[in-house]
C-alpha cells in the first residue's frame, strides 16, 4: 500500500472547499476565493489524462501527432489521417508504466485502438484508454486514516474518417470519459463521485506528393479540436471544471529515400481552447 497522495487527487478535493477562482481588479491578479491570494495564473482543467499521449512514435517527437503519416495512434491525435491508411486495417496497444523509479509498481497507462478501412475513402476507428493511479491511502486534515482506495480513469472513443478530395480528409469522433478519484469518500458535509462526460474531436488532413515523378515525398497538414465536451465535477452543486479540450495544427514534410530509410521534418503547435480567469485585453500582469 502507498502512501502517497496524488497530485491531482489533493487539487480535487482541496476545490470542494471553495468557489471558483476569479480575477480581482484591486489586487490585479488571480484570487483563491477560499484564501483571498494571489495564485497562479495557470489554466487548470479536469480529466488532464485525455491529454497523455500513449504513442511510443508521437512521444519521440515531443509528442507532435496531428501530422503525422496514419497509423492506429492516429485515434489520439488527428483520426482524419486514418482515411489515408494503406493498409486494410491496424491495430496497436500501449502500456506506459509510470513513477518506476520511485518503487511503484502499480500505476500505469494501457491504450488500445485499432481501426478498418471500409472502403477506399472511409475509414472507421475505436480506442480504449485505461489510467490506473494505484492504490492510495486517505488520510483527513488531521492525519487520520480514513482507508485505501484505488483511483482510475477511462476513455472510450469511437471515430468516422472520410476523404473529401483525392488529397484532404476529415473526421469526427464521440468520445466517453469517466474519473473516479475518491468516490464514495466525503470532504466535509459534501460527498465526492465520479465525474463523467460526453466529448468529440473534429479533425482535417492534408496530403500531397511533391517531387518529381518516382520521389516517394510528401507534405501533410493537419488541424484538430479534441476533447470538446460538457464540463464536470467531483462534488454536487459545486464549481464545475472544464475538460481539457486542446487545439492543434502540424506540418510534416515525408522524405522517403527507399522502403527502409526516411527522413521527416515535423512541425506543430497546440493551444488550450479553455477560459482564462484573466480578463481580455488586460495587460496589467
Amino acid at each position: 500500500m502507498q502512501k502517497i497522495f496524488l497530485a491531482l487527487l489533493s487539487l480535487v478535493l482541496s476545490s470542494t472547499y471553495s468557489t471558483a477562482q476569479f480575477w480581482s481588479p484591486f489586487k490585479k491578479c488571480i484570487i483563491d476565493a477560499n484564501t483571498g491570494e494571489c495564485i497562479s495564473n495557470t489554466i487548470l482543467t479536469a480529466l488532464p489524462f485525455l491529454r497523455i499521449n500513449p504513442d511510443a512514435r508521437s512521444g519521440a517527437l515531443g509528442d507532435a501527432g496531428t501530422a503525422l503519416s496514419p497509423d492506429p495512434n492516429a485515434m489520439h491525435h488527428n483520426a482524419a489521417r486514418l482515411a489515408f491508411s494503406e493498409n486494410d486495417m491496424g491495430i496497436a496497444a500501449t502500456y506506459s508504466p509510470w513513477l518506476r523509479n520511485l518503487g511503484i509498481d502499480d500505476i500505469y497507462l494501457f491504450y488500445l485502438t485499432g481501426f478498418k478501412k471500409i472502403d477506399n475513402n472511409q475509414s472507421v476507428g475505436g480506442g480504449i484508454r485505461y489510467f490506473s493511479l494505484g492504490e492510495i491511502e486517505f488520510r483527513d486534515e488531521n492525519g487520520m486514516d480514513l482507508g485505501t482506495g484505488k483511483p482510475n480513469e477511462l476513455e472510450l472513443n469511437l471515430a468516422y474518417s472520410r476523404k473529401l478530395s483525392e488529397k484532404f480528409s476529415a473526421s469526427l469522433s464521440a468520445k466517453f470519459a469517466y474519473s473516479n478519484l475518491a468516490s464514495g469518500r466525503t470532504v466535509g458535509t459534501n460527498q465526492v463521485t465520479s465525474a463523467k462526460s460526453f466529448g468529440a474531436d473534429i479533425g482535417t488532413f492534408y496530403r500531397t506528393s511533391l517531387g518529381q515523378s518516382g520521389r516517394r515525398n510528401y507534405l501533410n497538414l493537419g488541424l484538430a479540436i479534441t476533447n470538446i465536451g460538457s464540463k464536470v465535477t467531483y462534488v454536487k452543486n459545486l464549481t464545475k471544471d472544464f475538460i481539457p479540450t486542446n487545439l492543434s495544427i502540424g506540418a510534416n514534410y515525408e522524405m522517403n529515400f527507399d522502403d527502409y530509410n526516411s527522413l521527416n521534418l515535423i512541425g506543430e503547435v497546440n493551444k488550450f481552447m479553455v477560459p482564462s480567469p484573466i480578463p481580455p485585453g488586460d495587460s496589467t500582469l
